[in-house]
C-alpha cells in the first residue's frame, strides 16, 4: 500500500501532512508502517483499516530513537510553578 492509496489520491492536504510532519528521510509507507509499529504486523494491519491510529508525536517520532534520535512521545508536561 502507498500512502496516496492510505490517505486517498485526491487528498492533497493529507499527503502534505504526512510528507512534511510523519514521513521521515523519504521512507515509503511500508516502511513508516514498520516503524511506528515496532513491525507489529497486526497493529499496521488496523492503521492500513484505519481502524487504529496513534496520536501524531507518536506518527512523527516512534522508531527514530534507533537512528540515535532523542525523541519523546509526550505532549504534556507536569513541572513545579514558579515560586513568586
Amino acid at each position: 500500500m502507498t500512502e496516496k492509496e492510505w490517505l486517498g489520491e485526491e487528498n492533497q492536504l493529507g499527503m502534505d501532512i504526512w510528507t512534511r510532519k510523519y514521513q521521515n528521510q523519504g521512507e515509503s509507507f511500508e516502511e513508516w508502517l514498520t516503524r511506528v509499529t515496532g513491525g507489529n504486523e497486526e497493529m499496521a494491519g488496523y492503521i492500513r483499516e484505519k481502524k487504529f491510529l496513534y496520536g501524531g508525536r507518536i506518527l512523527s517520532n516512534r522508531g527514530l530513537y534507533k537512528e540515535g534520535r532523542k525523541v519523546t512521545y509526550s505532549n504534556c508536561y507536569v513541572i513545579t510553578p514558579p515560586e513568586d
